[in-house]
């Protein structure tokens, strides 16, 4: 007997510490299950807990070929997923590496074709001018077209066809689990030795994007005005080594705090004082959602789309501007009594009980077409 539930295969690499990744479990894990087969295309051969936890709520992960080991075989994969899945919606997440199975889907038949915008920015030259010449193909190859944001839906899409077939879908979160906690605050500031310390975080996997370098450069502008202060880096990636030897070079080690990879990132939040946030690009940035959410001031590039505010508490500056203004935002943002912020983000539409309802409605309604 067929199975009953909308089937929606996924193209999103599902890496723990990726906030796409994080962005698709919440909206998972407050979806009614019973309606929907979610199935994943991943090309990270890591078994973790993402993987795991998919599969218990029914759905499949198949795990390819990555593009650069072997193109032709990524492809030659993708292919022969789409076409013996069955699949009545395509729902793409890696902006560009979902183009072959929405081109795919629509040679096989999949009445409906999503692609979804979670930056404003790639990482190279070379991945912008791909982006910017795949313009014409999502416009062809896709019924319906999202993004976490109106500006990371018009740098993807283009302003005109995300006005037309696209729409925002936050990256929302359960909101009571940020709420402020006293004793979880002093609880794991106690584990960080820290007492009356000013404690600026950050949350992120390590990559160029997320700018770790210049974030030191400002705490060491920090230190030089407030010696009592510690840096938290929370995350994992490719240039944490480059990061390390950077604060030891500026004899930093014991001010700054490599955490790695935290599933407790709600109670983390809370042992912190301010949130610096200086990414060169963000299609939103998820972890700013929950940072207001437990009530952190936050000090963020004006690369982050303005959608991101939540709160009066919140503060943009620009990456040219001197690492001093930088750091004397940062202290000057330091609170000494600290509210929870949860009603904030629901007000501004990031509770993901009520976006994922939305989302439910709109998968739905669309395979019925």
């Amino acid at each position: 007997m067929r199975d009953q539930r909308i089937r929606i295969l996924n193209i999103a690499n599902m890496n723990s510490d990726s906030g796409v990744a994080c962005f698709l479990m919440n909206y998972l894990r407050a979806m009614d299950m019973k309606k929907f087969r979610m199935d994943f295309v991943c090309w990270d051969k890591r078994e973790d807990n993402c993987y795991a936890e998919i599969k218990k709520m029914g759905g499949r992960v198949f795990l390819v070929t990555s593009y650069k080991k072997n193109p032709i075989r990524f492809l030659a994969e993708i292919r022969k997923i789409v076409k013996q899945g069955g699949y009545d919606i395509i729902h793409g997440h890696e902006a560009i590496m979902s183009l072959p199975a929405l081109w795919y889907g629509k040679k096989y038949k999949v009445p409906v074709r999503i692609a979804h915008s979670h930056s404003v920015g790639m990482t190279s030259p070379v991945k912008e001018l791909i982006a910017s010449v795949s313009r014409h193909a999502f416009e062809r190859y896709c019924t319906d077209v999202m993004a976490c944001s109106k500006m990371a839906g018009d740098y993807l899409f283009g302003d005109q066809v995300f006005q037309e077939r696209g729409q925002v879908l936050h990256n929302a979160i359960r909101t009571e689990e940020y709420a402020f906690q006293t004793e979880v605050r002093e609880r794991l500031r106690r584990e960080l030795g820290a007492d009356k310390e000013l404690v600026i975080g950050h949350v992120g996997r390590f990559n160029e994007n997320k700018n770790h370098k210049f974030l030191v450069d400002v705490f060491e502008k920090v230190l030089e005005k407030e010696k009592d202060a510690l840096l938290l880096l929370i995350g994992e990636g490719e240039t944490m080594d480059d990061v390390k030897k950077q604060v030891s070079e500026k004899g930093m080690e014991r001010q700054v705090r490599f955490l790695g990879i935290k599933k407790n990132v709600n109670e983390w939040l809370q042992a912190m004082d301010v949130f610096a946030f200086p990414s060169f690009a963000e299609g939103l940035g998820i972890v700013l959602i929950e940072a207001q959410a437990a009530g952190l001031p936050c000090c963020c590039a004006d690369t982050i789309p303005g959608e991101a505010k939540c709160s009066e508490n919140i503060v943009f500056l620009s990456l040219n501007e001197k690492k001093d203004v930088w750091a004397e935002t940062l202290l000057d943002m330091r609170v000494e009594d600290r509210v929870t912020g949860t009603q904030n983000v629901r007000n501004a539409g990031y509770d993901v009980l009520e976006e994922a309802n939305k989302l439910e409605r709109f998968y739905v309604k669309a395979s019925a077409r």
